[in-house]
């Protein structure tokens, strides 16, 4: 059978070695190579594409995913993903009332960050201050949803 070959295109780190800042655009570049739309025989691995984190999976080896389900997690900056790791993604059960970028958001990491620091490791209580460091980031604009909604007084501080 003959195997579907697509143009990829990827975004590739090359030359960041300084920790002591944010990497840059120049950091990186664009490749466009090929990949094939079929994932390896007994590899137990499945192809998606990329959705920053939530993703269509393409083809699959893999007995517990299947072509057309959602997945969220950790795929590649690329067009078409060959996920090598299944055990860093989540599958996705459909729901016509959730959006699927919720995934990324509240419902994927920094939603589980913030819940998990918010109620496991504060675990203030009502009327208590709490302030949230980075407030205008992903994890601490949720942070502070969740102290707002729990009764506490709210101060959040972003940038320098």
């Amino acid at each position: 059978m003959d195997m579907a070959v697509v143009e990829n295109k990827q975004v590739i780190f090359r030359d960041y070695i300084d920790k002591e800042r944010v990497p840059r655009e120049t950091d990186m570049e664009i490749r466009i190579g090929e990949i094939k739309l079929k994932a390896p025989k007994g590899s137990g691995l499945f192809l998606v594409i990329e959705g920053f984190g939530v993703a269509k999976v393409v083809d699959s080896d893999n007995p517990n995913v299947k072509p057309g389900d959602m997945i969220s997690g950790f795929t590649g900056w690329e067009e078409y993903s060959l996920i090598k790791r299944p055990e860093q993604l989540t599958k996705i059960e459909p729901d016509d009332e959730i959006p699927l970028s919720y995934h990324v958001g509240l419902l994927g990491m920094p939603g589980f960050t913030a819940y998990a620091g918010f109620y496991e490791v504060c675990n203030p209580k009502k009327g208590d201050y709490v302030l949230v460091s980075a407030a205008a980031g992903a994890v601490g604009q949720l942070v502070g949803q969740l102290a707002k909604l729990h009764g506490c007084y709210v101060v959040g501080s972003a940038g320098s």
